[in-house]
């Protein structure tokens, strides 16, 4: 459980991240799209993200279909909204190390599906919750350039993954 409770932290933590980025920028900068460099906004990201976790949420204790998302576009367009649902994954995410599930049990995930046919792989809610980091990471990271091609600077390590703000802080002490 305490390994659970780790991932869940590292998750709420990049979440919070997120969170205060939105606080941040305004809603213009949240919803830009006109860039020869990119056509998605970091506002379509953000949502991205955010529809990863409210799928993981629906479905840790049984089946987890990152397919399945709804892609609410208001999450997109509007920082507020956006920033309430992120303050609800945290929440939803909180409630999950209160609950007696057995997080090494095997969980179905679908993800990525082609056609019509899906294709169940087995997991663990452990496993689902590193991705859901790297992932995270992954669209910080991007979210990272489209607001620099606005002349806005994200917070230093944003979307930088721990792995590597580890490894550059020990080089830069060697």
């Amino acid at each position: 459980m305490s390994n659970v409770r780790s991932l869940i932290t590292m998750n709420i933590h990049f979440l919070l991240q997120g969170e205060a980025l939105l606080q941040q920028i305004t809603d213009n900068q949240f919803r830009f799209t006109q860039s020869s460099y990119f056509s998605s906004s970091a506002g379509k990201h953000i949502r991205h993200v955010l529809d990863h976790y409210i799928s993981f949420i629906n479905g840790w204790e049984t089946k987890i279909d990152y397919d399945a998302r709804k892609r609410d576009e208001r999450m997109e367009q509007e920082r507020e909204y956006a920033i309430k649902h992120i303050q609800k994954c945290i929440d939803e995410l909180k409630q999950i190390t209160n609950t007696s599930g057995s997080f090494s049990d095997s969980i179905l995930v679908q993800s990525n599906k082609v056609g019509d046919r899906g294709c169940w792989s087995r997991s663990s809610v452990k496993r689902e919750l590193q991705f859901l980091i790297g992932h995270t990471v992954h669209h910080y990271a991007l979210v990272d350039f489209i607001l620099r091609v606005q002349g806005f600077s994200p917070p230093k390590g944003f979307g930088i993954a721990p792995s590597t703000l580890k490894y550059e802080q020990k080089a830069q002490t060697s």
